[in-house]
């Protein structure tokens, strides 16, 4: 029975606070008028009666003012959260013309000319809308071995580790890789390619499922492979591949290397006899340098550590001392 009633003064506490404002403000409107039309004894008793009725009327249009925008405020906070909450953007078709807004009111109209090319760039190449899969925990081991140093002829092995990660399990993704190796003998025979192996979750792929695109064109003077290989079934994929060419570092002495999707962070380690080769590693695009270091006397170690977008990379430029 106690706490029924304290329930219920507490209720009737709570509805008087919230009926205050509207108190005060008739009440302060009938002193105002009763001063306007009333009788009085005194003109000291009409001023002090209107002057009591505008300060309470003017409490009651300031509170009434406080509760209106903390009202908008609420409402303004909640209508924000429901506009920017993902199940509302995921159903919207026209977010690259709310991005353009967004980028414009950003820049401040700084680009106004290339707007448009910004945000295509932006959509298209640097950010993953068109990009299902990204690389991580990215490694390039490269290993060169001078075998002719008087004609040039060099071994290199690159052996590549990443940790592939797609968007969705259920859907299937490819590992694609491959190479251009330009050649002097019509026949080739100065150019060797083999592709050694590729593991994904460190089992041997069998060679029937690494696909070769024969799409492609030779090009002039030059040897292209394309491959890939499906991924499906995993949150993420621990990809290995290695491959082998022999070629002449006379002739084509650059090692090059472009992202074909995005990568978080990159190493390259390059095993090398330094009395015999020099090489130098050159950015391709990408926005970070990369950090050289030398752990041993014969190996050079690159990091890159931001994100390495689409058609950005590398190129290492070998020379026979």
């Amino acid at each position: 029975m106690d706490s029924f009633i304290e329930r219920n003064l507490i209720n009737t506490g709570t509805g008087l606070i919230k009926a205050l404002p509207f108190l005060i403000l008739i009440t302060g409107m009938a002193l105002f008028v009763y001063s306007v039309f009333g009788e009085f004894q005194s003109p000291t008793s009409k001023e002090l009666c209107n002057g009591l009725g505008k300060i309470l009327i003017s409490s009651a249009v300031f509170t009434f003012l406080v509760k209106s925008y903390q009202f908008t405020r609420i409402f303004r906070e909640e209508l924000t959260n429901i506009i920017f909450e993902p199940k509302y953007l995921s159903n919207r078709s026209d977010l690259p013309m709310y991005w353009g807004k967004v980028s414009q009111e950003l820049c401040k109209n700084k680009f106004p000319n290339i707007n448009d090319k910004l945000l295509r760039d932006i959509s298209e190449k640097y950010l993953p809308t068109n990009h299902v899969m990204y690389y991580d925990d990215v490694e390039h081991l490269i290993d060169i071995e001078v075998e002719d140093a008087a004609l040039g002829f060099i071994k290199v092995t690159q052996t590549i580790k990443l940790t592939a990660i797609p968007y969705d399990k259920n859907e299937t993704f490819f590992f694609e890789f491959g190479n251009y190796m330009p050649y002097v003998n019509d026949d080739q025979s100065d150019v060797h390619y083999s592709s050694a192996y590729v593991k994904v979750n460190n089992v041997l792929i069998d060679g029937t499922k690494i696909v070769e695109d024969k799409s492609i064109d030779i090009g002039e003077k030059a040897i292209i492979h394309r491959f890939k290989t499906p991924l499906s079934g995993s949150d993420k994929y621990l990809v290995e591949r290695s491959e082998i060419k022999k070629y002449n570092v006379r002739f084509d002495n650059i090692i090059y290397f472009k992202a074909g999707r995005m990568y978080n962070g990159l190493r390259v380690d390059v095993h090398y006899p330094k009395d015999l080769l020099k090489i130098k590693l050159n950015k391709s695009g990408t926005l970070d340098n990369f950090i050289t270091e030398q752990p041993t006397k014969h190996s050079t170690r690159f990091y890159c550590k931001g994100i390495i977008y689409p058609e950005q990379g590398y190129y290492i430029n070998v020379k026979i001392v």
